[in-house]
């Protein structure tokens, strides 16, 4: 997407949708970033708060206008943002190990967003439900209840999509931006003297005086810049232009005043520290805050959900994941999907976090490194892409990327203080799963050359083709990862069947590292002998396949019968046995570990879309 010539009207109408898309999550860090880096022992005194007050702001500044609006949006795939894309782009201007190192890069990234969300619902719904101890001390031990309810409905509508109800986030997330706005000016109206923390000297004479404390600090600081890998990631729905007026113009005012809000009260109110955020509302509006911020953390987790189903379809189309159900929700917006498995395991993890954890407090701990890590990954890549893709003189480089780099290893390195405190999960889950990419990918490697040992080359195949009278009529299509080799359920179908279909169809299915295909070059066809058609069909990573669909473009043009939908299509449905024997690059937990998600893969009949009642499963026992 390019929002060259955009429409005022709809870049405002797309800025109005990033609110409740892509800002959900900086939108409602007010709720426990400020209170948590008070936590962390910092006092009330003037300087202290102010210079913590600074570090907040400048950590907006820097990081989600500077760094991510001004220079990481600048990087598109074909549109689309994200690590993944941003590691697709590196990779074609580097070659080799550095290329590899690349690719690795991009697999950390997606697993430290995964993590992310697994935690943001977790610890946006317990900071939300925390405000029910404002205005009712007596009622924490409904804090916990209250958020696996919230978090419980919150995946229940998922398989409904979000369609019709998103349509309000942005309208939603506009009306919280300007409540938490008010809320901080009547706050710096009462002492606006917090207005100096705009001097960045104030944060850095706070290192000055606390040098043993300043990671701990920084640490906190870190999580009013959570979901800003968000911005990125979903540039493709919305545009740079649009994120950076929703940015500029309301999500930014509304947070830095909030923040300054907090900051005053605390100064003239030392006792509301313990929650500064809810305290800065009037007692009359208690309980309209609380259900205006659960709705907002409500719409900061859809968000980040959508994300984890998006990213996992993007890695699924890499050959990173096994492949799984993919249900549209939506006729209208191709992206808004709905993946029960990941669903079903992102809920038990995210209840999981919450009876473990207990209170945002606790949880931010964890919460703040999987940012930082993945903060210093795209800066890292970005800095591959201003060398070799945007041609920048080295000086020019080091002069803007070095400050920056800087700042996300400061923050990485302090939040690393945290690991012994809840940041260990989000390392844990993140090579977790970055353990089941790698295992997935090199599994499917060497499945499919111990598959291809035992076929036979298509072009022996077609030497041996017999005479169109000893053919069985009609049209039979044949799923196959390599063309140059017969399909596995081919040489079953040859060895049981003896005779072949009088119109033989091998289609594979090939990815490219972009976003979409252009649908004129989606097919490629190859005439390969007598009544053979090889035909290549591509995708991009966030496209989904529908076989008959594209093979309805050249279907006639081939000379094939009747359609698609009533031709057969034969699909390999192997079946593994996991055997002692030594596999190069695959040890036996890896072969156990692949063989427990090659059972549990979704069909290629579902994945690919086949007509149902066309589908004919042919297999065998493949020993790896």
């Amino acid at each position: 997407m390019t929002d060259t010539g955009t429409p005022a009207p709809r870049t405002s109408l797309l800025a109005l949708g990033a609110l409740g898309v892509v800002f959900g999550d900086i939108g409602t860090s007010p709720l426990y970033a400020f209170q948590a880096a008070i936590a962390t022992g910092v006092g009330t005194d003037q300087s202290d708060i102010l210079g913590l007050l600074s570090l907040f702001l400048w950590a907006l500044i820097l990081i989600v206008g500077v760094k991510y609006i001004g220079l990481v949006m600048r990087v598109s795939n074909k549109g689309e943002g994200g690590v993944l894309a941003l590691s697709a782009l590196a990779r074609r201007t580097l070659h080799g190990k550095t290329a590899r190192w690349a690719f690795l890069a991009g697999l950390v990234g997606m697993g430290l967003f995964y993590a992310d969300g697994v935690i943001t619902p977790a610890v946006s719904v317990l900071s939300a439900g925390e405000g029910i101890t404002v205005s009712f001390p007596s009622a924490g031990a409904l804090v916990v209840p209250f958020a696996i309810a919230v978090v419980t409905i919150l995946f229940i509508v998922q398989r409904f999509g979000t369609d019709k109800i998103s349509k309000a986030f942005g309208p939603i997330m506009l009306l919280w931006f300007i409540v938490i706005a008010s809320l901080g000016i009547k706050e710096v109206i009462a002492a606006p003297f917090v207005l100096q923390a705009f001097n960045p000297l104030d944060g850095l004479f706070f290192f000055g005086r606390h040098p043993g404390h300043g990671l701990a600090v920084l640490g906190a600081v870190v999580l009013c810049v959570t979901g800003v890998e968000t911005l990125y990631a979903d540039m493709g729905h919305f545009g740079r232009k649009p994120i950076a007026l929703a940015w500029l113009v309301v999500a930014f005012p509304g947070v830095m005043l909030a923040y300054l809000g907090q900051a005053a009260l605390v100064l003239t109110n030392p006792s509301s520290a313990s929650n500064p955020f809810f305290n800065m509302g009037p007692q009359a509006m208690a309980i309209p805050l609380l259900i205006l911020a659960t709705v907002a953390t409500f719409i900061a987790s859809q968000s980040v959900i959508s994300g984890v189903f998006s990213v996992t379809r993007q890695a699924i189309q890499l050959d990173l994941l096994p492949r799984q159900r993919v249900v549209h929700t939506s006729e209208k917006v191709e992206g808004q999907i709905y993946m029960p498995f990941p669903n079903m395991a992102l809920y038990g993890v995210v209840v999981a976090f919450i009876l473990a954890f207990g209170s945002s407090e606790a949880l931010a701990g964890a919460y703040g490194l999987a940012v930082a890590a993945t903060m210093v990954i795209t800066t890292g890549l970005t800095m591959i892409m201003a060398r070799n893709a945007w041609r920048w003189n080295p000086a020019l480089i080091i002069l803007c990327f070095t400050p920056l780099l800087a700042i996300d290893l400061l923050l990485f390195v302090a939040t690393c203080e945290k690991i012994p405190h809840g940041g260990w999960v989000s390392m844990l889950m993140a090579a977790l799963l970055l353990t089941v990419m790698v295992t997935w990918r090199r599994g499917r490697g060497v499945l499919r050359r111990r598959i291809a040992s035992e076929s036979v080359p298509m072009d022996r195949l077609v030497e041996s083709v017999p005479i169109a009278e000893q053919r069985i009529p009609g049209a039979a299509v044949f799923m196959t990862a390599n063309p140059k080799v017969a399909p596995h359920s081919l040489a079953i179908h040859l060895k049981h069947n003896k005779l072949l279909p009088e119109h033989l169809v091998l289609v594979s299915v090939r990815y490219r590292t972009t976003p979409r295909v252009n649908p004129s070059a989606r097919v490629l066809t190859k005439r390969m002998g007598p009544g053979i058609t090889a035909i290549e069909v591509w995708y991009g990573y966030v496209e989904r396949p529908d076989i008959p669909e594209a093979l309805a473009s050249v279907w006639g043009v081939l000379g094939l019968p009747e359609s698609p939908t009533e031709a057969s299509y034969v699909v390999s449905d192997d079946t593994l046995v996991i055997t002692r024997d030594h596999v190069v690059g695959l040890p036996h937990w890896q072969k156990r570990l692949f063989g427990t998600m090659h059972r549990n893969a979704a069909k290629s009949a579902d994945f690919f879309r086949l007509p149902p009642g066309q589908v004919i499963h042919l297999g065998t026992e493949v020993s790896i």
